[in-house]
């Protein structure tokens, strides 16, 4: 696995905004994310992970994320708006190659 090709740049934002979406959880693997995140707390100059990874690989760009649904709302439908608004905001970048978008709903309710 490569490091990210693109910065996600307000890609959150974009992910938070979705109705349904109340919360955004970091979507690297759990060891790393509590690593980067106890030594950025310890440490000012370090940044705190990403809550969504974006990796160049040959296909294209692989993107995960994983939100937290809202109890008023249904978990497939915020899913394939996620998806919807992760696609839009790449098209607005530049339109890069998109072997993958996973969305996984780590939280309902």
């Amino acid at each position: 696995m490569s490091e990210p090709a693109v910065a996600p740049d307000r890609l959150d934002d974009d992910i938070l905004a979705v109705p349904g979406v109340d919360a955004l959880y970091p979507a690297g693997p759990l060891l790393a994310t509590v690593v980067t995140s106890v030594v950025a707390a310890l440490i000012p100059s370090v940044d705190a992970p990403n809550p969504v990874v974006v990796v160049e690989r040959s296909g294209g760009l692989s993107i995960a994320a994983n939100i937290g649904v809202g109890p008023d709302h249904a978990a497939p439908d915020v899913c394939r708006r996620v998806h919807d608004a992760i696609a839009e905001h790449f098209s607005r970048a530049g339109d890069p190659v998109i072997a993958e978008i996973a969305v996984t709903v780590a939280r309902i309710g």
